[in-house]
Parts: structure tokens; sequence; C-alpha cells
């Protein structure tokens, strides 16, 4: 007598007919749902006592005499065909594996290489159960053309994916005049596919792009290359430029002065006590700051020891970098980098702090980020507190201050100017007007922007964490966002994180951070 086990479910078959018997309640449609793929469709009164999942048998028909039978199913793009075997009943016939492969091959005509045999063999053994019974092979879409970045390690961009551009303003990289910067790798046709009937699926060809495109200031395309026209820093940011940069090839001191108005600045030696440096761009100094002031719109990069005292800082429009701090002053808007150590400095960052090496040390100071904050040891002292706040909240309730002032200014300066324009009758002083009123039509979207994100991260702070990589030592204090905070009493922390609960700053245990802890890319020629 025949008998079909499916989960928490059974159909069997007696002398007096068929039966079917649930172990667990389950909806009437699901009942019917199954019983209907079998060929049997019993009044709702039976379909209704099946469903009590009592375990009662319920007789769902006189016995049948009824032959094996399969259902077959094949996806839309014809790459995929199902099965579900359905067995016989009373005196019916049973199938066996060649008639089922016949059935595939003669009715559906599907290419009996794409079939698979043990399937089908698995289907006779589970009936009702759906199983993938033949695979055709899918076609492969040919790659897209990309640009090779060469100075960066041959880092490749698919220009027609998104790409976090934001990711490289972190990097210094300085190319030669005539350099190849950029690499054009060709698209690929891709390999077709074949169907389970064995048509081919033609391949979709990667598409192609002109390298002229992706050439900006300072660079050209040629062939297959982006050339460096001059020598400079390279900029990444939708195109491959080049922007000139100032080099200073000994020390920053009397014989060379104050450096202001400049885009981009590579200085070779150090910069000495007192002097200020002013850049649009990014600095790069490859010696070290003592005592000076170093301010520049969108990165800092200092290979040796930052000293100061209260009249030098480190100011960068986005972000600092440093092998190591001595009674440092660092602010920045984006991510700051510490490479050895930071001893008794104050930091403030609208970003993350990192302390790259694996025994990097933070002793003493305070460091307020309003992201989170990665370092591997911390040392504090009854005389030397070390304090750190991750998700800090009071830089980017003033940078909301200050963006919010600038709008009202735009909004007012544009309001002047429209009243302006019905008074006045000269042709030329219309048409300047109208340009400033353009601009600032530009600019308050702009604006606007910034403070909803500024706004957006204010929320966020409570997700920020710091992660200590090794240990804190006695004294530490801990602080996310608006809570209370957490210092360190007895024994030191080992391995740990730090985050925010319920109004406290809590210890939590370590996992991976959720923050990028690798160090900007720097890379100077050799002159």
């Amino acid at each position: 007598m025949k008998r079909i086990h499916l989960e928490n479910f059974e159909i069997f078959e007696t002398e007096d007919g068929i039966y079917a018997v649930s172990y667990k309640s389950v909806p009437r449609i699901v009942v019917s749902g199954i019983l209907s793929r079998i060929g049997f469709y019993p009044p709702k009164e039976v379909l209704q006592a099946i469903a009590l999942g009592n375990g009662k048998p319920v007789k769902i028909s006189d016995p049948v005499d009824r032959d094996a039978d399969i259902e077959v199913s094949i996806t839309e793009d014809n790459l995929r065909a199902y099965i579900q075997y359905i067995p016989a009943f009373g005196k019916g016939k049973d199938l066996e594996v060649t008639d089922i492969l016949q059935k595939l091959v003669e009715e559906y005509k599907i290419d009996p290489q794409f079939i698979r045999v043990d399937a089908v063999k698995e289907a006779i053994e589970n009936p009702l159960d759906i199983i993938i019974v033949a695979e055709g092979v899918p076609p492969e879409e040919g790659k897209n053309a990309s640009i090779v970045i060469l100075p960066l390690d041959e880092v490749e961009i698919d220009p027609y994916e998104e790409i976090d551009w934001h990711a490289y303003k972190k990097h210094f990289i300085t190319v030669r005049e005539g350099e190849i910067i950029g690499r054009k790798n060709p698209p690929s046709l891709g390999r077709d596919g074949v169907d389970i009937f064995g048509r081919i699926i033609p391949a979709k060809p990667g598409r192609d792009i002109d390298l002229k495109t992706f050439a900006g200031d300072g660079t050209e395309a040629s062939g297959d290359v982006i050339i460096s026209k001059t020598t400079g820093i390279l900029v990444l940011g939708g195109v491959l430029s080049v922007e000139e940069i100032l080099i200073i090839d000994g020390d920053v001191d009397f014989s060379v002065g104050n450096i202001t108005g400049v885009k981009h600045l590579w200085i070779k030696g150090d910069v000495k006590p007192g002097f200020v440096i002013k850049v649009k761009g990014k600095v790069l100094v490859e010696g070290s700051v003592e005592n000076a002031s170093v301010h520049a719109g969108e990165g800092v990069f200092i290979r040796g020891i930052v000293t100061g005292d209260k009249a030098g800082v480190i100011r960068s429009g986005g972000f600092v970098y440093i092998k190591e701090g001595h009674i440092a002053r660092i602010e920045a808007e984006d991510n700051v980098y510490i490479e050895t150590g930071l001893y008794g400095s104050k930091v403030e960052t609208l970003g993350d702090v990192v302390f790259v090496h694996p025994r990097a040390r933070l002793r003493g100071g305070e460091i307020k980020a309003s992201g989170s904050i990665y370092v591997p040891i911390v040392v504090s002292a009854r005389k030397l507190s070390t304090k750190l706040y991750a998700g800090y909240t009071d830089t980017i309730r003033k940078r909301i201050l200050d963006v919010q002032k600038e709008l009202t200014e735009l909004i007012s300066k544009k309001e002047h100017l429209e009243k302006l324009m019905m008074r006045v009758k000269n042709g030329t002083v219309r048409e300047k007007i109208r340009t400033e009123l353009s601009q600032i039509h530009a600019a308050i979207p702009l604006v606007e922007k910034d403070i909803a994100e500024l706004s957006t991260f204010l929320r966020k702070t409570t997700d920020q964490h710091i992660y200590i990589a090794v240990s804190a030592s006695e004294g530490a204090y801990f602080r996310v966002a608006d809570s209370e905070p957490y210092v360190v009493r007895g024994t030191p922390l080992g391995r740990c994180r730090l985050g925010y609960k319920d109004g406290e700053t809590v210890l939590l245990p370590w996992n991976d951070p959720a923050i990028d802890i690798n160090p900007p890319v720097i890379k100077s020629i050799k002159q």
C-alpha cells in the first residue's frame, strides 16, 4: 500500500480508501494545496478535520487506481526546471527513472545533457517534493572597462559602479610630469550561456568608456593611458587630476618664512617654532613640526613628531595624519590618524580617531571625537589624566550653529539682491546681480544638505564606540555621547569596547571595529 511522508503530514492508502493525517495544526488552505497536488479535492469539512493536526487519519477518497505522473515547472529564463513526482495509487503504474527521462526529453524538450539523473531518482524517493531536475549554463556578463590608478598600487575603478571618492581624499600622492597615472582596461565580451533546451543565451558585453572624460586638469588622455602634464599631487574625485604643489626642499624657517595662499604644499624638512602654514588643499611635512601652526583645507600629513604649546596647532578641513604627538593640539573635520603615540595632547574632530601601530599609546590629554576611537593602549596617572570622548556632541552642535548662520546670511543676501534687482536699471549691473543670485541659489541647497547630514550625525552619536585593542590603566576616563562616564577603577581593562547604553558608558565585548582603521596612503616622488 502506498504511503507518502511529508513534514508533519502523511498520506496513505488502505483497502478502504485514501487517508490523510496531520500531526501539527496547519491552515486549511495548506492542506488543500497538498492534496490538490496529487489530484484529491475533498470537501471543506474534511479539509478542516485534517487541519486540526490531532494525528487522527481522515478519509479523503474511496480507493482509486491512478498511474504515477510528474509535474514540471520551468523558470522564466529557461535556465532551470523543477520536477515533482506524483505516485501511483491502487493498481496504477509507477514510473521508472527511464520513463521520466524519456518524458523530460520528448514531452518537455529538455536537452539530455542538462538533466540530473540523480534528481530524478530523488524525486521518485520523495513524492511531492519539488526538486531541481535540470540546469542550464547562465551567461556571464562582460566586465566593464575600468581605470587602473597606477600610483595607488593599481587600484581598479569601474566608472559604472558607485564609487566612494571620499575614501581617496585622505591619500597624499605626488606624481611627476609625464608619469602614467591611469590605464584603461578594455571591456570584455563575456561568455554565452545555454538554456535547458540547448539554445544559446547571448552574453551581455561590458560597457566601454571614453578615457578622455576621466582626464581632469593637469592630465591628458593618450591612447589607453592618462598622463600627468605637471609635477604635482594626484587628486581623485570623478576624474583624475594633478594639481600643482609648492615644494620646499628644506625646513620652514627664517630663510623661508610663513607660507600662505598656495593650494598644496610639500615640505621636505621640518617646520620650525613659531612659523605658520596656511594652504587651501593638503600639506605633507616629511619632518617634524615644532611649536608651529599648520592649517590646511583638505588634509595634513606629518611623517615626523608634532610638538606644541599654546601657540601651535594642527588644523585641517579634512584628515590629519601624524607619526607622534607631544603636547600637541589637533583640530580636524575628518578622521585623525596617530601612528605610534600621543602624549599630553588634545584632539578634537568631527570624524574618528585611529591609532595605527599595534602598540600605539595614548598617555595623558584628551580626545574628543564625534565618531569612534580606536586605540591599543591607554595610560593614565594621578597627575596625568587621560580622557576619551566618542560620539562627542559639542563639536557637532557648534558646527550646526555655524552652518545655520551661514544659511541665514545666504537667505538674507538673496532677499537683498532680489530687492536691488527690482530697482536697478543698468544692464551690466543687473547681469552682475543675476550671476550672484544664481550662485546663491546653487549654494543654499548644499548648505541645507550639510545641516541635515549634521543633524543625522548628531542623532547617531550613541552608536559610536571606544575600542581598546590591548589595555587601559586605572584612572582612564571614557565617555560615549551625552552619557555618564566610565572611569577605570582598580583592575586595568584588557581588550574591550565601550559604548552607550541607557544613558551610561558601559563595557561591551570586543568585536572588530565598525570603522576604517587603515591609515592614509602617502607616496612622494624621489627628486
